[in-house]
């Protein structure tokens, strides 16, 4: 024993037989008593934390006893020793936590979820990692989920609720694919609705079969059943078409067709497809109609407006005999052409001409002349992406009337290349247009080119009451706020909208106008004249497709319009929609056209090129016509959101004259499948 020690409050010296501190005060004795359980019950604590596998706060106890020497310097050194041990503990205990999660995880990928729970709730909790815990999680998730899906199915087996069995058996079989009760059930089921829907089959309901087919999940589905599936599709989307074609087409015949040699043994079918032929053999309700209806056209449509297929025009027939039979091969193809030709003998109802007038002023751009002599006959010349149309008209000087004096369609010899490739696309069109020439009469008669609404910015706006002379002052000011590109790269037309201006002009002055403006780039414009100088065409005016397609349909239905009605050209690469009214157009193309519906089938059925047009036109010819039908869908879906956007946006710039109807335009509506669809949805 030392003669002399430190109190251990104040650390002063004193006797080693002295009981308190001469300094302080102290109880040395008792101090030291209680300083010796406190380190003791350190030791205990971090025993028991070791224990507890919180190895990392024994360790934090240990050192912290270990540094107390002064205090016990013997119970220090036990502390000092047992942090080594602690520590080679942790590391044991570490290694056998990640050998026991392998285990649960192998376990948990084999699905055997209860096992997996036991192994991995058997790793200590302070040993858990975030990997662990969410293994455990997932487990714990899934084994409870199991056992609760095996309770439901027994409880809809004892209700006989068989129709809701098939998505818990599909849900357990994903939670524990060799569950021998759940794939036995599912295969009972499955046969049980084979067996019901090929009954359908026999029975020639085949929308109902298709239903019970598709209620069978993709998971329990075999051969007899993919069989099944794919004959009642095919047989219930021609029964669709049967039912549903809105007119009697030739191509629409064809197809009806495969529905009796498919089923040879329906009798109601046979006797519909021959009604069919029967109607598609007589003539057209109207002489504007492409072809005989087949079904009523609904009130109530997908696009919620009544749809027709506008095939002819019906105010001028053409006398000569090859021009009358192009008219009548090409139902809804030459409305633009007709447009044009209207404008160059001054009967088109919205004038506008996007030719730059040579050393002319601002009155050179504005849509009538002075003193000029109306022209007795004028060409329209509709250059598009799939051939030529034009149309020749003539006007008797004295009575003012008209006449379809020819008509030409000549398509291109092969599709116009992209338009990036103008070169190739230029040389393509001349083939074109030197044929025209080599048939056509142009001596005598004003030339009138389209321009595509795709290279046409058209902005509508209101210019309040003002002097008639400082109109084309204030839309020259409007232009340069209302187009974003310098007027100067432009060359650009106007059109006051509505009834034309009185005598004197007073009262129009005293109300807002409506204008329509359109402008297209000066390279663009020169291109497209420069394509037909090119083989010796010169272009007296060049107009918009939409703008000409709108001056047509107001003269077809001069004596029958009143509301605004739509206009749908779906072309090669791009779509027209133009919204017409007596005095008033607005119109929008959208990049949606036949080339989409073309690369679809070409993708789909992979074929070249030429194959996947003459499918596009004759579908009859597909090995399934219900894929042909579910390649289309979601084009088909697109063209009607467009058209909803192009209504929606017409709706904004007028909404006290909503449209009326619509009205399909073109040859494309010539394609199956595209009028029920806007009709119909399906």
């Amino acid at each position: 024993m030392s003669l002399w020690e430190k109190c251990p409050v104040c650390s002063a010296e004193i006797a080693g037989n002295e009981r308190f501190c001469g300094a302080c005060g102290t109880d040395v004795r008792g101090k030291r008593h209680e300083l010796t359980e406190e380190l003791r019950q350190m030791l205990a604590e971090a025993r028991a934390l070791s224990t507890a596998h919180h190895y990392g706060r024994a360790v934090q106890l240990l050192e912290a006893l270990a540094s107390r020497g002064e205090d016990d310097a013997e119970m220090a050194a036990s502390a000092a020793a047992e942090i080594s041990q602690v520590e080679a503990r942790e590391r044991r205990q570490k290694e056998l936590a990640a050998l026991t999660f392998q285990q649960g995880a192998e376990l948990l990928a084999g699905r055997v979820y209860e096992g997996a729970v036991q192994i991995l709730e058997s790793i200590p909790e302070p040993l858990r990692t975030r990997e662990i815990v969410n293994a455990l999680e997932r487990a714990q998730s899934q084994w409870t989920e199991l056992l609760s899906l095996n309770k439901e199915v027994r409880a809809l087996l004892e209700a006989k609720r068989t129709q809701e069995l098939f998505p818990k058996i599909e849900r357990l079989l994903a939670l524990k694919p060799d569950h021998a009760q759940a794939q036995k059930l599912a295969t009972q089921l499955r046969d049980q609705i084979l067996a019901a829907a090929v009954k359908r089959l026999n029975d020639h309901l085949y929308v109902d079969a298709l239903k019970l087919l598709e209620s069978i999940p993709v998971f329990a589905r075999n051969a007899e059943v993919e069989t099944a599936l794919d004959k009642a599709v095919e047989l219930s989307v021609l029964q669709i078409e049967l039912r549903n074609a809105p007119l009697a087409l030739p191509c629409s015949l064809a197809i009806v067709q495969k529905l009796v040699k498919f089923a040879p043994s329906n009798v109601e079918v046979s006797r519909l497809v021959e009604e069919f032929k029967a109607r598609a053999a007589t003539r057209p309700d109207h002489a504007r109609s492409a072809a005989p209806s087949w079904t009523k056209a609904p009130q109530r449509t997908h696009v919620l407006l009544p749809v027709e297929w506008l095939g002819y025009f019906t105010r001028l027939n053409c006398d000569e005999a090859a021009g009358s039979k192009t008219l009548r091969e090409s139902p809804g193809q030459f409305f633009v052409a007709l447009g044009l030709a209207l404008q160059g003998i001054e009967e088109a109802d919205t004038a506008v001409n996007l030719l730059p007038a040579e050393k002319a002023g601002l009155l050179g751009k504005l849509p009538f002349s002075f003193g000029k002599t109306p022209p007795a006959a004028a060409w329209g010349l509709d250059l598009g992406e799939s051939g030529l149309r034009a149309v020749k008209l003539s006007k008797d000087a004295k009575s003012g009337a008209l006449k379809l004096e020819a008509c030409e369609h000549i398509p291109h010899g092969q599709p116009l290349p992209p338009q990036d490739r103008s070169l190739e696309r230029e040389a393509a069109a001349l083939v074109t247009l030197k044929e025209f020439l080599s048939k056509a009469k142009m001596e005598g008669s004003r030339i009138v080119a389209n321009l595509s609404s795709q290279r046409v910015l058209g902005r509508f706006f209101d210019l309040p009451p003002m002097a008639g002379k400082k109109v084309a002052e204030a839309v020259q000011f409007e232009a340069k706020h209302q187009i974003p590109v310098p007027l100067d790269d432009l060359t650009w037309a106007f059109d006051v909208q509505g009834p034309a201006q009185t005598a004197g002009g007073k009262e129009q002055d005293e109300r807002p106008r409506k204008i329509l403006l359109v402008a297209a780039r000066l390279p663009h414009v020169q291109a497209q004249v420069a394509m037909f100088k090119a083989v010796g065409i010169s272009v007296d005016e060049l107009v918009p497709d939409g703008l000409a397609l709108h001056n047509a349909f107001q003269f077809e239905f001069e004596a029958e319009q009143g509301k605004p009605s739509a206009l749908l050209d779906i072309g090669l690469d791009c779509t027209n929609f133009v919204v017409s009214a007596p005095r008033a157009a607005w119109f929008r193309s959208f990049g949606l056209g036949g080339e989409n519906f073309t690369q679809a089938l070409l993708k789909q059925f992979q074929l070249v090129r030429d194959q996947a047009e003459d499918l596009k036109r004759r579908p009859a010819k597909a090995r399934r016509y219900s894929l042909y039908c579910a390649t289309q869908e979601s084009l088909l879906v697109q063209l009607v959101g467009e058209i909803e956007r192009s209504l929606s946006s017409y709706s904004r710039f007028s909404p006290a004259n909503p449209v009326e109807r619509l009205y399909g335009v073109g040859g494309a509506f010539q394609t199956p499948g595209l009028l029920r669809y806007l009709r119909c949805g399906k």
